[in-house]
């Protein structure tokens, strides 16, 4: 299968990526001095929300295929990579609760950087964990996009966006997205991405109640005929591009993962519920959850409603905008 970005042109050197300076940075969590390196480079790494998903229908191998409206927020991870001699990779995190052997996502996409060029190169990689983990925020695929574009860059590599979404894709659903790093329609498993130009700046207020739900365990669970039928996606997406203020668009938000995660978690319910009562058009559940977040009218309404929900102890509370 092909992996691709639909109707845009290939580009060598992605965006998103900041240029490595000739000094050496201080690291996010260790003084970098304490290694002998080459050079450095710092991406940030951001959250995403699904304005929209809607599963189609399983496939074969055990994949769904999905239609679903990404977007990246402000809430963002920092990776600063260091080229090193040797073949080592070394992670560190401020975050205890991540895994930092060969099950990491960013020691994953360094091997694939290893195959694709032929030949090994030492790394450290100093990320700095602000996305709560296991949240349907994307935080791990993010990490793991970021790291193909940083490297990409640093390594001189030079892949084409096209071919980092094809090693994105042996990641994770969600790494093409990614990659892409802007608002975009994602259909398949999420290889297949279509740009969704917004006009507009809008605000939302995300809670991570924290726990984590296991995104395989939700689609392991979900019940295809449960799903709504009615989906309202090329409207949202025709909206969106036209430029129109989240009173017009809200209205169509949709997430067909909703009827399994909520079921077995109810306090994300009573957290949707909470949002409406604060102000906000409407409210979703974030992917396979545990995050839910609301959307609002303007940032006056988003920031009272996050000083309001603040301090009821539902857990870490985000206020975001669209990138």
């Amino acid at each position: 299968m092909r992996h691709r970005l639909k109707n845009k042109r290939d580009k060598n050197v992605p965006p998103t990526c900041l240029p490595a300076g000739r000094s050496i940075r201080r690291g996010f969590l260790t003084p970098l001095k304490e290694f002998s390196g080459e050079k450095s480079i710092i991406i940030k790494s951001p959250a995403k929300v699904n304005l929209a998903l809607n599963v189609i229908s399983k496939r074969e191998d055990d994949y769904h295929n999905l239609e679903t409206i990404m977007i990246p927020v402000s809430l963002c991870d920092y990776l600063e990579i260091q080229s090193i001699e040797g073949d080592k990779i070394k992670i560190l995190c401020n975050n205890k609760k991540l895994p930092l052997n060969g099950r990491n996502i960013i020691n994953k996409a360094v091997r694939l950087l290893w195959n694709e060029m032929g030949k090994k190169r030492g790394v450290i990689i100093s990320l700095k964990k602000n996305i709560p983990i296991s949240a349907g925020l994307g935080g791990g695929s993010s990490n793991g996009a970021s790291t193909l574009l940083a490297l990409n860059k640093l390594w001189g590599i030079n892949l084409s966006l096209n071919r980092l979404i094809e090693l994105g894709a042996k990641l994770g659903a969600d790494v093409p997205f990614f990659i892409y790093g802007k608002p975009a329609l994602a259909k398949g498993i999420g290889e297949d991405i279509y740009p969704v130009k917004i006009k507009r700046r809008f605000w939302l207020v995300i809670i991570n109640p924290g726990f984590p739900v296991s995104t395989a365990w939700v689609y392991k669970n979900l019940n295809l005929a449960l799903t709504k039928k009615n989906k309202n996606i090329k409207k949202l997406t025709s909206l969106l591009k036209e430029g129109r203020n989240p009173d017009a668009w809200s209205k169509y938000l949709s997430n067909d993962l909703e009827s399994v995660t909520l079921q077995k978690f109810p306090v994300l319910s009573e957290i949707k519920k909470l949002f409406i009562e604060a102000g906000a058009l409407n409210a979703l559940m974030a992917g396979s959850g545990s995050s839910v977040f609301g959307v609002f009218s303007s940032k006056r309404a988003a920031e009272s409603a996050y000083s309001a929900l603040k301090g009821k102890a539902l857990g870490d509370i985000f206020l975001v905008k669209n990138l």
